[in-house]
């Protein structure tokens, strides 16, 4: 899924479920930065480590089983208790057993703004399950891709250009099928040489199946007293609308679209938006100018070209989401390991 469910999607379900508007928000920004989060070396914070917990990967390190291990599995792609053969086969199925487990584990934390991260990241994961079923984290077989078709005008069309350029790429994730299983709008079909059969899927109905099951389980088991909740059959065909007719290639546009659409359920609708650094930069200032841009670039900056970049804590940084964002991820990725850990092929 991308930043429509993500975050626009997840902020929706959260304010109509009945969480405060500013909860919502954190809950939703929580969500989105799962796929964001792409720090990994340490900062030197007022003279210390802060060592950040990776939670995405767009690189040739998806090659790499430690990133399947610490990234995939325990966000993106958790698997089901499924055995094949006596062992997990790691195949994320929608709505998945484990995924529900992590939302429960977050639902219990006291501290109420790291809860509301626990339950964003568990949420991004949750969702995963339906946008990427059928594949895994590992590099396995599962993952081979063949002969994508695009559902256009009335018919499916071969993408040839698409199928050349994505049966090269390794198969791990949906890696061979491009990001077509996260597109809200898309409705398409593969083959699978592994198992000798054809998906179909139209993603819109997989991603409105999703926002039922979240929205419950948002108002049953994360809410005490939920603040002027709105019934889910009143969101529930303005949802189903946006995730099929939003489908402007640029996210954007589209994310332009799920403001102007939804900017009623917030009381400030101009804060119903995503700012990747936003979080970051609230926690965070560099200790010298050298650094401003860094700030900005620090993700896809060589490591020999900045050594020991420095920063000064802001005020609250104890407190700030940002560094709470990342004690939530490393609370999940301890989770999920500690429960799949056994069946981790060597």
């Amino acid at each position: 899924m991308q930043i429509d469910f993500h975050y626009y999607a997840i902020g929706v379900l959260a304010r109509a479920a009945g969480f405060p508007e500013e909860e919502a928000l954190a809950l939703a920004y929580a969500s989105q930065y799962v796929d964001d989060a792409t720090e990994e070396a340490p900062f030197i914070v007022d003279g210390g480590w802060v060592v950040p917990v990776r939670t995405a990967h767009c690189s040739f390190k998806s090659y790499d089983p430690i990133t399947q291990k610490y990234v995939f599995i325990p966000f993106h792609f958790i698997p089901d208790r499924h055995y094949e053969d006596g062992r997990l086969d790691f195949v994320v199925r929608p709505n998945s057993g484990l995924a529900n487990e992590l939302l429960s584990e977050a639902a219990k934390e006291m501290n109420e703004r790291l809860r509301l991260c626990r339950i964003g990241v568990a949420l991004h994961t949750l969702a995963d399950t339906w946008a990427h079923q059928n594949f895994s984290g590992w590099w396995t077989p599962h993952n081979d891709v063949e002969t994508i078709k695009v559902f256009r005008g009335d018919r499916y069309r071969t993408l040839i250009g698409d199928n050349i350029y994505l049966d090269q790429l390794p198969q791990v994730g949906h890696a061979e099928a491009g990001h077509f299983p996260d597109q809200p709008y898309l409705r398409f079909k593969y083959r699978r040489p592994s198992y000798g059969d054809e998906i179909e899927r139209a993603n819109y109905d997989l991603f409105l199946e999703a926002a039922e099951h979240i929205y419950r389980r948002l108002q049953q088991d994360c809410l005490s007293e939920p603040l002027s909740p709105v019934a889910w059959e009143e969101i529930n065909s303005r949802l189903s609308d946006a995730f099929s007719t939003i489908a402007d290639k640029d996210a954007e546009r589209r994310s332009e679209q799920w403001q102007e659409r939804f900017g009623d359920l917030f009381q400030q609708p101009e804060k119903f938006a995503y700012e990747k650094l936003a979080w970051r930069r609230e926690a965070l200032e560099p200790a010298e100018p050298a650094f401003l841009e860094w700030d900005d670039l620090h993700d896809e900056l060589h490591p020999t070209r900045v050594i020991k970049p420095r920063f000064r804590a802001r005020e609250g940084f104890e407190d700030s989401w940002w560094l709470l964002f990342h004690r939530a991820a490393l609370r999940q990725q301890q989770y999920v390991l500690q429960q799949v850990a056994a069946q981790i092929p060597a």
